[in-house]
């Protein structure tokens, strides 16, 4: 299993190909209409420099359309109270993979939240978003930080959702 972002090719969209047909035509122009002349004229150079900065302005957004970041897809368990092996004094509520043990959520006496109508206060239990015990749960780790969606059980894993590895058998 790789989870290292990727391009994903196969979702080139019929519009996507039309706009890159269209542009890269639009430069073609350009070029030739620069190059048919003896002496180049520099508004056929700016041409054909406008047109090469369109088609990679249009490259970068299509590329962007398909980075894909993969996202480990997780099965909520329980919620449990658990004691942190460093600090017995330290302990909190958190919502585990049955799979895999990674944390899906948690919650402290020593978590603050921001309320949008009365600001910054201590975060109640009921605060947390909890899973349904197994809810699948995407999970990804970005340059902005993380994010999680559930995934409907009849609903086939896209591409970029990779189960976690099982590491139950790791108990027994």
């Amino acid at each position: 299993m790789n989870f290292e972002p990727f391009f994903d090719f196969e979702a080139v969209t019929p519009e996507m190909a039309m706009r890159l047909h269209a542009t890269l035509h639009a430069h073609r122009a350009a070029v030739e209409a620069f190059l048919e002349d003896q002496q180049p004229e520099v508004g056929k150079a700016a041409l054909v420099l406008e047109a090469a900065n369109e088609c990679n302005q249009l490259l970068n957004d299509i590329m962007e359309a398909l980075h894909t970041t993969p996202v480990m897809v997780h099965v909520a368990g329980p919620q449990r109270e658990e004691t942190n092996p460093g600090d017995p004094d330290m302990y909190g509520v958190l919502q585990r993979c049955t799979r895999c043990g990674s944390v899906l959520n948690f919650w402290t006496e020593h978590v603050a939240m921001m309320d949008p109508e009365h600001g910054p206060r201590m975060m109640e239990i009921d605060d947390v978003p909890w899973w349904s015990e197994g809810t699948r749960v995407a999970k990804a780790i970005g340059p902005v930080g993380m994010g999680m969606y559930s995934i409907p059980e009849d609903q086939d894993l896209a591409k970029h959702e990779l189960p976690c590895v099982d590491l139950r058998s790791l108990d027994e």
